[in-house]
């Protein structure tokens, strides 16, 4: 994968300066390409931001909701090498 993410990278700094026609130079001339590149790297930086503030935001209701006792087993659990029912408030495995 970051073989073929190098080459394409590779290919697409290719096509910005050789392939894409010369810009105006009122607009910036060739320093106006680099927006080609950098502006969906931005869009890209923004989006997986939000993706990963959605995924925690969920992830933390997920917790608060789950409450103090996630993760441990209803009915029989194990305490102590022993099976015995749920551990009730009081004794904790």
């Amino acid at each position: 994968l970051l073989g073929l993410t190098f080459a394409v990278f590779v290919v697409l700094i290719y096509m910005i300066f050789m392939v894409t026609p010369p810009a105006q130079l009122a607009a910036g001339g060739l320093a106006q390409k680099i927006f080609y590149f950098h502006v969906p790297a931005a869009y890209a930086m923004y989006l997986s931001g939000v993706v990963c503030f959605l995924a925690s935001a969920a992830y933390l209701a997920g917790a608060a909701r789950a409450g103090p006792a996630a993760g441990r087993r209803e009915g029989l659990a194990e305490c102590r090498g022993t099976r015995e029912a749920a551990p009730t408030p009081s004794k904790t495995c």
